[in-house]
């Protein structure tokens, strides 16, 4: 048992940080999977985002695709997973481009 007593803090264990994700992503009738799905979906959809953009000229999502900011260049793997999964926990889809 760790010093202090109670355990430790399971909000910052990799279990409950993912079930928080899942809970911010809204949900289907299938429940659980389908958000797991729709999760894995927006992730890698930002991540391309991110990392090549969406490739349409006059891209208008600033800040969330480097077509639109390519001062902001590719993002690397990690960083680009990091990012994406923050995007899907705080906007769901709504940062992505139609394109991607």
């Amino acid at each position: 048992r760790k010093e202090g007593g109670g355990g430790g803090d399971r909000k910052d264990t990799p279990c409950c940080r993912r079930s928080r994700l899942l809970d911010s992503v809204p949900r289907k009738e299938n429940g659980l999977e389908e958000a797991k799905k729709r999760v894995k979906d927006f992730t890698l959809r930002y991540m391309k985002q991110l990392t090549e953009g969406c490739g349409k000229a006059g891209c208008s999502n600033a800040g969330y695709c480097i077509s639109a900011s390519p001062e902001m260049g590719p993002l690397g793997r990690k960083d680009a997973i990091q990012k994406a999964l923050l995007l899907v926990k705080q906007f769901k889809n709504r940062k992505l481009c139609n394109d991607v």
